[in-house]
């Protein structure tokens, strides 16, 4: 049932335009997940490298967290910024975390965030199997080629792919 549930008015209508939205039921039940098992608690920062429209950060400040997203293209930020704005009053009101978006390449994470996160949250734009079965059906040769430079982050310390626990991901 976690994709059963649509973001309605909780994101502007424009956000829609984005091909990868977190589902809502998904996004709450990740965040609660983490809270529920101890990676994080109340008040902790969480990232999304990936951060797209904000809909993971949407979740974290409504239960409590304190969020940052970097997202690539800038209209997904300013659409995130907008989002957020939504809730923004409501969020006062309950003490809650103002969620932030930032522009920047996750691939280097380091340069665009001067921050340690307690916990990460990410739908990462790339899988790491592309590079060990052949790629995704239907892509290969140069298409293949393509595809791993562009979304296979460089494995160094403080990439996605190098967190240790409190890293919720789907591959």
């Amino acid at each position: 049932g976690l994709y059963k549930q649509g973001w309605g008015d909780l994101i502007v209508p424009e956000a829609y335009i984005h091909p990868a939205k977190a589902a809502r039921g998904l996004a709450y039940w990740i965040v609660r997940h983490g809270l529920n098992s101890g990676y994080w608690k109340v008040g902790d920062l969480i990232l999304d490298p990936f951060g797209g429209i904000g809909g993971f950060g949407i979740a974290a400040a409504a239960l409590g967290l304190q969020f940052v997203g970097v997202e690539l293209e800038q209209k997904f930020v300013d659409l995130a910024q907008q989002n957020f704005e939504l809730h923004r009053r409501e969020w006062e009101l309950m003490g809650r975390p103002q969620p932030v978006i930032l522009q920047g390449d996750s691939r280097y994470l380091r340069q665009v965030l001067d921050a340690a996160a307690d916990g990460a949250i990410t739908s990462p734009p790339y899988v790491d199997t592309y590079t060990k079965t052949g790629g995704p059906k239907g892509v290969s040769g140069d298409g293949l080629e393509r595809l791993k430079k562009d979304y296979t982050l460089p494995s160094s310390s403080g990439q996605i792919g190098r967190m240790a626990e409190g890293a919720i991901t789907s591959p």
